[in-house]
């Protein structure tokens, strides 16, 4: 429900980020040393920026409305904070957002709602646990073979 103009999104995967490997509230990556971002040629009216910042060794969502009116807007996060998983679409819009493992798959899902599942997989690429945004397990799969007769 909004032109991909009007769309903005980044979880620093594919070497945006600068953080160690899993110092992120998705994906691998997020980033320290803050964020900024100009935006340009956005329709004007209100949009919904929200990240996740890292304070105190604990992720916390920050939500805002926006209104763009000119055509561009800069998203400016302080460099003393760590933040994961920008979003910017227009309020009217809906967004869900993805990270993935490359060759293996989805390792979490962010729905319109900033809530977060997360997937886990066994040695051999298989989807093994699936788990809510509080670490809570929601689904396990267990893989079982069984030796042919002869």
């Amino acid at each position: 429900n909004a032109n991909q103009k009007d769309i903005f999104h980044t979880s620093f995967e594919e070497g945006e980020g600068n953080s160690a490997d899993g110092d992120s509230k998705t994906g691998r990556k997020s980033k320290t040393g803050g964020f900024s971002k100009t935006l340009t040629g956005l329709t004007s009216g209100d949009y919904v920026l929200s990240y996740w910042q890292k304070s105190g060794g604990t992720w916390n969502l920050q939500k805002s409305i926006v209104t763009v009116s000119g055509g561009s807007h800069d998203i400016i996060i302080p460099a003393d904070k760590q933040v994961d998983e920008i979003r910017f679409y227009p309020k009217t819009a809906r967004m869900t957002t993805y990270t993935y493992e490359p060759l293996i798959g989805m390792t979490s899902q962010c729905n319109e709602n900033d809530e977060i599942v997360y997937y886990e997989y066994d040695s051999f690429g298989r989807l093994q646990t699936v788990r809510d945004k509080e670490g809570r397990v929601i689904k396990t799969n267990d893989y079982q073979y069984q030796q042919p007769n002869n």
